[in-house]
């Protein structure tokens, strides 16, 4: 089936897949909080990294924001992965690629999937699955114009730290990264790693479309109530383009 997306944006849709049908046929709304901060970040000279594209939800609408031809969009799990060829196909031909965004390029990784909740795919260094090669989000960004920003988009099942761990040199860049921490994390490892180790600025995004600087790692308590959700962050390097974006964002 195919829908009628954001700004006449179009999108294909598996009946079989119980997530997508969930969110699109008379669930709640989905990811409210990203489709208030994207138009406000890709305003026609960005690019867009879409890193656990899924079927291209996110591609699909950021594809009515900049031109397709700056969105990358990756997916590792190949049911999955036909269904973003498709809508890329439906919305002016943004860029696809079937790979999981990891450390390092060029590594076989083993893919446990959920046939019909394809947004649980995750990769990972060991088991015996089907494999997907790898690739890290420096080697997506190094064909884009050096002073052109990134949005980087990271929804890739457990594999974050790693996604950041190969994203080193396009943090340099202009840059916003999006990812998510889960309320079942009571440690918050992702943005304890992307405060601590990485020293990040960090901004919660609220699904009512604020924006709101991360004081601690301790004050996630106070966000992340829900041990049955994730919850989406936006991250920059301080001083940089994008931590001045957000903090515009969030005044």
């Amino acid at each position: 089936m195919t829908l009628s997306t954001h700004r006449g944006g179009q999108l294909r849709v598996p009946l079989t897949d119980g997530y997508w049908i969930y969110y699109l046929f008379g669930g709640p709304e989905y990811e409210p909080e990203l489709a208030s901060l994207l138009p406000r970040l890709l305003t026609g000279g960005e690019y867009f990294i879409d890193c656990g594209a899924n079927i291209g939800y996110w591609s699909v609408f950021a594809s009515r924001l900049v031109a397709p031809q700056q969105i990358f969009a990756v997916e590792p799990a190949g049911d999955t992965y036909r269904w973003l060829a498709a809508n890329s196909e439906l919305n002016g031909g943004f860029h696809t690629m079937q790979r999981a965004v990891w450390s390092r390029s060029d590594i076989p990784l083993s893919i446990s999937a959920n046939l019909e909740r394809s947004a649980s795919t995750s990769v990972s260094t060991h088991g015996d699955g089907p494999t997907v090669q790898s690739i890290s989000v420096d080697d997506l960004a190094a064909g884009i114009p050096p002073s052109s920003p990134i949005v980087v988009k990271l929804d890739v099942e457990g594999s974050e730290l790693a996604a950041f761990e190969g994203a080193r040199r396009t943090l340099t860049r202009p840059s916003v990264f999006i990812y998510e921490d889960h309320g079942s994390d009571r440690a918050s490892e992702n943005t304890r790693g992307v405060m601590t180790d990485l020293q990040l600025d960090v901004f919660y995004l609220n699904p009512t479309g604020r924006v709101e600087l991360v004081a601690s790692i301790d004050s996630l308590g106070a966000v992340k109530v829900d041990r049955t959700r994730g919850y989406n962050f936006a991250a920059a390097v301080h001083g940089s383009w994008g931590a001045k974006r957000l903090t515009e964002i969030s005044s």
